[in-house]
């Protein structure tokens, strides 16, 4: 087996930006489709826990949801 068929065999992941709308909510399907892992970020916790659920009932993919008020404390922003 040469390299380009080992990685091409690896499970894929991608992580996604702005996953529950616009052009976020789109690669986040196609990528579902394709079969890759998903790790989606966006600020609505409730939008991404929704998209989650849907694509792991529609393509049957692990995905792995991360709010972005959960990687930013609001009060580390003040002095």
């Amino acid at each position: 087996m040469n390299l380009k068929n080992q990685v091409k065999d690896r499970p894929k992941t991608a992580l996604i930006t702005g996953a529950s709308s616009g052009i976020g909510y789109e690669f986040t399907k196609l990528f579902a489709r394709d079969g890759y892992k998903l790790v989606l970020v966006a600020r609505s916790e409730s939008k991404l826990s929704q998209l989650a659920e849907d694509f792991r009932e529609k393509f049957g993919t692990f995905v792995r949801v991360i709010p972005v008020l959960s990687l930013v404390s609001k009060t580390s922003c003040l002095p």
